[in-house]
């Protein structure tokens, strides 16, 4: 696909003269080359950068911005979501002759119909395979998780793959880059290609370019837990529900099933003096106990069960005190209620550069005072693609995600991340 840039409504490209190349170096070994493109109307540079990595398969494509970009407004209904950039662009008629399908992992999990359905663009993306009978090619980004995206559009009659920064931003930051890989594996395992070998040559690809990592111990994936999630016997419970819940571990200890922790979601959230009209159902307010359903504060009720519990947080209502702007310490983020999907739910999330100290709070607080053990963060989903810092921004969703992670990591806590996609877990 020819090299092309949209800033605004406005798209520029090579053929028109919008956008000239302006330096070209291939390197001495030949396994890697750069080009430096001028915007000319915009007196912008853009580089773009190819570098070959054979011995492990994948080729690796970087677009640079070092004077940064106005890329213009965002229509989230869709019309205006696209790449930034259409580097790399594959045809399906030259690269991808012989690869007749396409395995989409991103924000939006929903079959393609095909391998290349006409101008669709998705908020994220994950890990795309394309395969035939005796190779595959797997697209993945390398950094910027949540700032990437594909395209599967049709450009001059051919379908074509374009992963790249995403459509959504607004604006990108100087020196801002985004890499993304495409690897190639040929190799077969017991006379077949193995998709799932090439996916986990490409996980530890990952994991070497990102510097591997350590995971806390995690007491809900090694022992028995007992759940209070959605679909649970007391998920919906409104009265008497600390009697209930230690009734049920009174009878889980005389049949001996050794439940080692409680999922303990329903304390506060779905309280009807708080959650007013337009806030999300499952929004949290705070960590305190809703006595009208709870009527044992929780640090009393943790006591008297026995065993840690695991701690959940969908979003904050509008109300939290915890918001400076209702009085607490941490700058927080709204979601857009109109936004496609949203369901016309208000909530708040820390903003990125606090979600580290916040969560470090958080923490801090409710494993002294409820023995917590593990933090549930649920639609993740919702709280990405609703929130238009995290959707127009380069750093924001990554700075929410770290910071959380880097407190948990401090307080040698597990997270689970509910309603999760693929972005979030590379992330």
């Amino acid at each position: 696909v020819e090299m092309s840039i949209r800033s605004g409504a406005t798209i520029y490209n090579a053929s028109s003269g919008g956008i000239v190349v302006t330096d070209y170096k291939p390197s001495e070994k030949e396994d890697a080359a750069l080009w430096r493109w001028k915007v000319k109307e915009l007196n912008v540079t853009i580089e773009t950068r190819i570098q070959n990595y054979p011995e492990e398969g994948y080729a690796l494509f970087t677009t640079s911005y070092p004077d940064g970009w106005d890329v213009g407004s965002f229509d989230p209904t869709g019309t205006s979501q696209n790449v930034v950039t259409t580097f790399p662009g594959l045809y399906k008629s030259d690269i991808l002759r012989s690869y007749n399908t396409s395995l989409v992992w991103g924000v939006v999990l929903e079959p393609h119909g095909g391998p290349f359905p006409a101008n669709r663009t998705k908020y994220g993306q994950g890990l795309t395979s394309f395969y035939s009978t005796s190779s595959i090619l797997i697209s993945t980004p390398v950094d910027n998780f949540k700032s990437a995206t594909e395209s599967h559009r049709t450009h001059n009659s051919t379908p074509a793959f374009i992963p790249s920064t995403s459509g959504s931003l607004k604006k990108i930051p100087k020196n801002f880059s985004h890499s993304f890989m495409i690897y190639s594996n040929e190799q077969l395992v017991d006379g077949q290609l193995s998709v799932t070998s090439a996916y986990y040559d490409v996980g530890r690809v990952l994991l070497n370019r990102g510097g591997g990592g350590r995971r806390p111990d995690d007491i809900t994936l090694t022992h028995l837990s007992y759940q209070t999630d959605n679909g649970a016997q007391y998920c919906y419970c409104t009265t008497n529900c600390s009697e209930k819940l230690l009734a049920v571990k009174s009878d889980l200890d005389d049949k001996k099933i050794p439940v080692q922790s409680l999922s303990y979601q329903g304390g506060w959230w779905d309280n009807p003096h708080l959650h007013q009209g337009g806030t999300a159902r499952w929004c949290v307010t705070d960590l305190g106990t809703n006595i009208t359903k709870y009527p044992i504060e929780t640090s009393v009720f943790q006591k008297e069960l026995g065993i840690p519990l695991q701690l959940y947080v969908p979003h904050y209502c509008p109300d939290t005190p915890y918001a400076k702007v209702n009085g607490g310490q941490f700058d927080m983020v709204a979601s857009n209620r109109t936004y496609p999907g949203c369901l016309d739910f208000l909530f708040y999330n820390p903003r990125g550069n606090e979600s580290e100290s916040f969560h470090n709070w958080l923490f801090d607080k409710y494993q002294t005072e409820y023995n917590m053990v593990s933090f549930e963060q649920d639609f993740m989903n919702f709280n990405y693609q609703c929130v238009p810092e995290f959707l127009e921004t380069a750093y924001e969703a990554d700075q929410w995600q770290t910071g959380m992670n880097a407190a948990a990591m401090k307080h040698n806590l597990p997270v689970q991340w509910c309603m999760a996609t693929v972005t979030d877990l590379l992330q």
